[in-house]
């Protein structure tokens, strides 16, 4: 019997199968998918330097303390001892090398998301095949709310908790275990306090799985013991390395310090996420959440004292704190769907702005927006996966529990950081930031999923097709983001690119900055540098407010102790502000600079130090929370 002769199409088809099966495995090598990984977040966050501001809130507290480690050497208070210690010390050492406030918080960045999206590679790589891990990767990257989020010590945080997800599944040998509760420890304990726990659970599971070996017969107690060894050495490393980088100072060295500080970072933080989640929930408030006042005085009205933990919030009024915890799960959706897709629906945000990143169109978010429809349909269709990927999976049971043998570890170390991920939801929010290691696991179920449709219901090559939809995703992203940004305004910056020649003036022991720029305090932790002071701040618009009847502008300047004044914009043409600049000179004050640009006039106004008057009592609350 002659056999027929194949036709064009299937002539075809071998060398094209051939050539892409050749391309998948040349791409999928570790060496050309972590550089691809690589290249591709620079491509994303290629230009950052001509777009983002200069940053604020946490970053620029945590400024003040790298500032002092690249100093000293040390960290000098205990309060930077319970705000991520490891992270203060990453920034000190960038900052050590550039001395440049903005391109040290731009090449942090970089560093700590390129570092991140290699890490969550290696978690991917250790659960999917080679090619839909490196998709799953690029997803991640991809994404603003994560290249571009808000505050980089989450992500910092972030990065030691993908590292140990990563090497607890490297291998078979119990040190790569021992590595990945190393990595889960570190994050808990020197960056975000929420992964103890992960570090916690993860921890006995590793001495559980021994104990039953031992239990079973399988081991002997000289082996489970050299196994526990094992498993327990590079955090008992951890530990001592930790201890060993922040000893020599008395004041960081004291437990009862630091636990002081510690309480007030809590109470610090109850305040400022129940009083934004108030604002969110009461439309009719119109008060700024992030007040201080604002703060202290919900937390006294609803708990009877302006600084209350949230053991004594549950004590006094568990309805109101019940309710603040309803509303964060209420939120969930919109945080997964913002953390999934960088959007979410309905008309609250999960995080504490409108898209939880420092793209400059970010602001403080409208409570009467409404949101869209698609990022709620891209959950679903997650779902959808997720239900689609379960029932392929049930009916190839057998060969699947051999795959999740092997991949046992790494799912493990995931899991373990669920219910620090649940926590964060129910004390804080459900902000992609706060809630990282959970969006890696969704992230890392969908690609489950999809792995497990694909090899069951779809008639390709799985290989072809990992190649063929990578390099589309690579040639779309390459394309999109060569065409450049456009150069948005970039306030904080400018600010600070003006008063930055003048800060031997500002820094001067005793001085005292006041600006119409409502972040005025934060512009002046960045003029601090090595040997200089921190000037003490005031914001203009709220000594007006505090003005009384037939006070003069000068009169409400002296009482503050003022000592430099800088102005910009529109409230250069006030008639307040036009008639105390009439009488400035008389008055001891000297133009020191200034630039009548139509789109950017300033000026900036000193005098010799003047006797400061009290200024009111405010409560200090921390912006960790943000």
């Amino acid at each position: 019997m002659i056999s027929p002769v194949p036709g064009t199409a299937a002539r075809l088809r071998a060398p094209i199968a051939k050539g892409l099966n050749a391309l998948h495995r040349w791409w999928t090598t570790p060496t050309v998918a972590w550089g691809g990984i690589l290249l591709l977040g620079l491509m994303v966050m290629w230009r950052i330097w001509d777009t983002l501001d200069l940053a604020h809130g946490d970053t620029c507290s945590y400024y003040t303390g790298a500032a002092t480690w690249r100093a000293t050497g040390a960290l000098k208070q205990p309060i930077q001892m319970v705000f991520s210690p490891l992270y203060t010390v990453f920034f000190g050492e960038v900052l050590r090398v550039f001395s440049d406030v903005y391109a040290a918080t731009i090449i942090h960045r970089l560093i700590i998301m390129l570092a991140s999206v290699a890490a969550v590679l290696g978690v991917m790589r250790n659960l999917l095949p080679k090619g839909l891990a490196w998709l799953i990767a690029a997803w991640w990257i991809v994404l603003p709310i994560n290249w571009a989020g808000l505050y980089e010590v989450h992500f910092f945080g972030f990065f030691w908790a993908a590292l140990g997800c990563w090497l607890a599944g490297a291998g078979r040998s119990v040190w790569w275990r021992g590595w990945g509760l190393a990595g889960l420890l570190c994050s808990g304990l020197l960056v975000r306090n929420e992964l103890l726990l992960a570090a916690a659970l993860f921890a006995l599971c590793g001495v559980s799985f021994e104990l039953y070996r031992l239990a079973k017969g399988q081991a002997s107690i000289r082996l489970v013991a050299g196994n526990l060894l094992c498993f327990t050495a590079p955090s008992v490393l951890l530990v001592f390395l930790a201890a060993l980088l922040f000893s020599g100072n008395p004041k960081v060295e004291d437990w009862r310090r630091i636990r002081a500080a510690f309480t007030e970072r809590q109470r610090a933080n109850m305040a400022q996420v129940y009083s934004f989640g108030y604002w969110q929930r009461h439309p009719e408030s119109t008060n700024e959440p992030w007040s201080n006042e604002v703060c202290g005085a919900l937390m006294a009205r609803d708990f009877g004292s302006a600084k209350a933990k949230w053991a004594e919030a549950l004590r006094k009024n568990p309805r109101a704190l019940f309710a603040h915890v309803a509303w964060n799960f209420q939120l969930v959706p919109a945080g997964l769907e913002l953390g999934l897709f960088n959007s979410y629906s309905g008309g609250h945000s999960p995080d504490f702005s409108d898209s939880g990143s420092v793209i400059p169109s970010s602001a403080l978010m409208d409570k009467r927006a409404s949101g869209t429809l698609l990022p709620r349909t891209g959950l679903g269709a997650v779902a959808a996966i997720w239900l689609a990927g379960l029932v392929c999976v049930a009916r190839t049971r057998p060969k699947w529990r051999a795959a999740a043998s092997r991949r046992l570890w790494t799912w493990l170390a995931l899991a373990s950081c669920l219910p620090s991920s649940l926590l964060a939801i129910a004390t804080q929010r459900p902000r992609p930031a706060y809630i990282l290691p959970l969006l890696l696991l969704c992230m890392a179920f969908t690609g489950v999923s999809l792995g497990a449709v694909a090899r069951r219901c779809v008639g390709m090559n799985r290989g072809m097709a990992w190649t063929a939809t990578g390099a589309g995703i690579l040639a779309l992203f390459v394309g999109y983001f060569m065409l450049g940004r456009p150069a948005p305004k970039r306030p904080m910056l400018a600010d600070y690119r003006r008063l930055q020649p003048y800060s031997e003036i500002i820094c001067h022991r005793g001085r005292v900055l006041c600006s119409n720029v409502a972040v005025v305090g934060e512009l002046a932790r960045y003029l601090v540098n090595i040997g200089r002071n921190r000037p003490d701040s005031r914001y203009l618009g709220r000594l007006e407010a505090g003005m009384a009847a037939g006070d003069s502008l000068e009169t409400v300047l002296d009482r503050a102790g003022v000592t430099d004044l800088y102005l910009t914009g529109m409230e250069l043409e006030k008639e307040e502000i036009r008639a105390w600049r009439e009488t400035a000179e008389s008055a001891g004050w000297r133009l020191v600079a200034k630039s009548d640009a139509s789109d950017a006039r300033w000026q900036l106004f000193t005098r010799d130090l003047v006797r400061k008057g009290n200024a009111p009592d405010a409560l200090d609350f921390a912006s960790d929370a943000r």
